[in-house]
């Protein structure tokens, strides 16, 4: 027990489980500090069963202490009546439609346990293709022909569809656990997914060539920001992803070491290994803000999906993603004979089963490099020109 005060509840750091800090000025009163980090005031009473209720008020720096004292005050006198302030909201919770699950969905689960990215999709997804659908039903009534019937009108963009439908099995999960629906009753279980057919696309020999060759003119000709180029150089010599470039801060990059320290990537803390290539090109960047790759305008990183439209269109591979030079960096190494533990290392892999799909394609581009050695050994024995060597690695 504690006066609590800003000061207090400001240092008051997380741990590996649920802290709870009470006022001793305010009966009841507390602070709740999850392994998360969030922060967020808390009433603990006693109903007329003598049943221990707790419910929350706010989230500290939303609400402020004082506010937090003075509606503790209101509902302790809720309670004196013979109230149950949980049990109300809890009644409230019960008639609640689906947009008002997402609203609570977003603000305490979505954007405080997953990655901003992620929660940023999740609520694209929502106002996309769940809520207009049904946002306004109860989220009681909701039944499993509800979500079938969405997720089948998605059927021409399957990924998509196993993704709104995986939100979905998410959204009636916490449903659940809030009491807004009975345990047991997620509409969305067992309905079956459309299947996949994963998307492999590597760049060949020739088109690594074009690609560079189109870096060099869009650079030279400034249809492309210098910055924008280089950031695309970087993802191709590291095979990193592309927010994990594009979003670098010179505080993550150690050029003396040739190492990029991510303190948070898609699987957590990551270390990036940087070839003598780029280093040269991070080395010759200014610094003009904490950005590496920083956008013209504001404070944040560049955006690439302009610049890349205008390189892919520029080299005639329209159908080619930024994320397809990091599946052909993994082939790449993988045809170069890299084991695919060092592989997965490398790339930030988990799980070797993820690297283990590069195995394949590595292997054509072992057979890609035979053909052309082939090809000149056979002009030359056709034309009786003398054989040249040929570097497998170009």
């Amino acid at each position: 027990m504690a006066n609590l005060k800003v000061s207090l509840i400001t240092k008051t750091q997380a741990t590996d489980r649920e802290v709870f800090l009470w006022d001793t000025k305010s009966h009841g009163l507390g602070i709740r500090v999850l392994p998360s980090g969030r922060k967020s005031f808390v009433l603990q009473y006693r109903n007329n069963e003598r049943r221990t209720r707790r419910i929350v008020l706010g989230r500290f720096g939303v609400l402020t202490l004082a506010q937090a004292r003075q509606k503790a005050r209101k509902l302790l006198v809720e309670v004196q009546e013979g109230g149950d302030p949980a049990q109300t909201r809890q009644d409230t919770l019960k008639d609640a439609t689906v947009r008002e699950l997402a609203t609570r969905y977003l603000e305490h689960h979505a954007r405080h346990m997953k990655k901003p990215r992620s929660a940023a999709e999740d609520e694209r997804l929502l106002n996309l293709k769940i809520l207009p659908v049904i946002g306004p039903r109860k989220v009681r009534a909701v039944t499993r022909s509800d979500i079938t019937g969405l997720h089948r009108s998605m059927s021409e963009t399957p990924v998509q569809a196993n993704r709104t439908l995986s939100l979905c099995s998410m959204l009636f999960a916490c449903a659940e656990q809030w009491g807004m629906r009975p345990e047991g009753t997620n509409p969305a279980k067992d309905v079956q997914r459309f299947p996949e057919q994963p998307r492999e696309r590597y760049l060949s020999a020739e088109e690594f060539s074009r690609l560079g060759q189109t870096l060099r003119e869009v650079e030279e000709d400034g249809s492309v920001r210098p910055e924008a180029v280089a950031c695309l150089r970087v993802i191709l010599f590291t095979g990193a992803r592309r927010d994990e470039i594009r979003c670098l801060r010179w505080d993550w990059v150690d050029l003396s070491e040739a190492e990029l320290r991510l303190p948070d990537s898609k699987t957590g803390p990551k270390s990036i290994p940087l070839s003598p290539a780029a280093v040269q090109i991070l080395a010759g960047l200014n610094r003009p803000c904490d950005w590496v790759f920083p956008a013209v305008h504001g404070r944040g990183p560049l955006t690439l999906t302009t610049s890349w439209k205008t390189v892919r269109n520029r080299a005639a591979m329209t159908d080619l993603h930024i994320h397809d030079l990091r599946h052909s960096w993994g082939a790449l190494a993988t045809g170069a004979g890299m084991p695919l533990q060092v592989i997965g290392k490398v790339m930030g892999h988990k799980n070797l089963k993820t690297t283990a799909r590069y195995a394949h394609a590595g292997r054509s581009v072992v057979h890609e490099a035979a053909e052309r050695v082939s090809k000149k050994i056979e002009a030359a024995l056709c034309e009786g020109e003398p054989a040249t060597v040929t570097n497998l690695s170009g």
